[in-house]
């Protein structure tokens, strides 16, 4: 009698069995044997050990129309299975949505360069493992956003959202990939929020030398009628001169920003406030208080600290009534700034008058 042969294969406890069955004419004839391959280097334990895969939640960064964009979802998969579970078995696919137009999936990003305005876009992705043995899956939904805009809040300017940016700038140029500048832009009242302090509302330049400027405005201007009375000596203005915004508040805008701009303007009647054009001398020069208390010299040509430069000197013949072409104009490069005294030699006469247009002339702070 000649048996037939019947082979099967499975894989047990990290094994490959053999179990054997002969047949006679349709009938078994003999009990089934089993034969255990051990795997090379694989322990029977681990290699029945079940994969696990998941997808963590998270907000992605708002997709900004023509600027490159990435979504790294490889950062939100965890895997945990047995010896060999290797991340490169893992492929990636969007199971429903559409993502914005310019973007892709390629492997475990989202990437590309978003075409035109789009709505809130969400997607539901699938990250699937597959080995001889065994396929997972985990699913995960995201939602893609544009940033927000500026919204006119009637009585000042701030993200669409709620949310306040630290300064102008931060409105001009954001770099969190959650707001841009669009919407109701433009110079303004904005409220802003640095950080330590409540918001607080400030007017912004958003076109000057690109825009971005935060400026700290004064309260009041220093008139033309302030002089001495007890002869020419030096002596700084008996009261500082007062912003719109807090002492804390300037403060606060200072540490966010990376540099400051102002223009002084130094109005004269009878007065020298840089240069005397008679005898060429600077013995008269005003000196300058910063807002952090730092002062300039006095009776000099040039200024320290900060980048001093004089670019109108129309009080070098000392002016008689104040006219507008009777002004010294000083531009201040320095983050000590607002200025916010003035010190004075050339003023103690009768007919010797100085002052500043200041509400026209603010610090600007980026």
């Amino acid at each position: 009698m000649q048996a037939n042969v019947k082979n099967s294969l499975r894989l047990t406890g990290g094994a490959l069995a053999v179990a054997t069955s002969l047949f006679a004419g349709g009938a078994q004839a003999a009990p089934s044997y089993m034969a255990v391959l051990p795997l090379a280097g694989l322990d029977a334990n681990q290699a029945l050990r079940p994969v696990d895969i998941a997808l963590a939640g998270a907000t992605p960064p708002a997709a900004m129309v023509g600027v490159p964009y990435e979504f790294n979802l490889g950062a939100l998969l965890s895997l945990d299975g047995p010896e060999g579970t290797t991340r490169d078995r893992v492929s990636w696919s969007i199971v429903s949505g559409e993502l914005p137009a310019g973007l892709e999936l390629v492997g475990d990003r989202i990437t590309g360069v978003p075409e035109g305005a789009f709505s809130p876009s969400s997607i539901i992705i699938q990250a699937e493992y597959l080995s001889g043995y065994q396929r997972v899956e985990a699913t995960r939904g995201y939602v893609f956003e544009t940033p927000a805009e500026i919204t006119d809040f009637g009585a000042y300017r701030a993200w669409a959202d709620g949310t306040f940016a630290q300064t102008c700038n931060g409105y001009h140029t954001p770099t969190d990939g959650i707001h841009q500048y669009k919407g109701a832009t433009g110079d303004g009242v904005y409220r802003i929020s640095p950080a330590g302090i409540p918001p607080f509302d400030v007017r912004c330049d958003m076109t000057t030398e690109g825009g971005g400027w935060t400026l700290v405005e004064y309260a009041a201007d220093l008139p033309l009628a302030n002089r001495w009375t007890s002869g020419d000596a030096w002596r700084w203005v008996p009261q500082e001169f007062t912003f719109k915004q807090t002492a804390a508040q300037v403060n606060a805008i200072r540490a966010t920003s990376t540099t400051a701009k102002q223009t002084y303007v130094s109005s004269c009647d009878g007065v020298l406030m840089w240069q005397s054009a008679t005898v060429l001398t600077y013995k008269s020069a005003v000196g300058f208080r910063y807002h952090t208390g730092e002062e300039t010299g006095h009776g000099l040509q040039t200024y320290a600290p900060g980048k001093v430069s004089v670019t109108y000197d129309g009080c070098r013949t000392m002016g008689s009534g104040g006219r507008s072409n009777e002004h010294t104009d000083f531009q201040f490069e320095y983050i000590g700034l607002p200025i916010v005294n003035i010190m004075t030699s050339d003023s103690g006469d009768s007919n010797e008058f100085f002052g500043s247009p200041l509400t026209k002339h603010p610090a600007r702070f980026r």
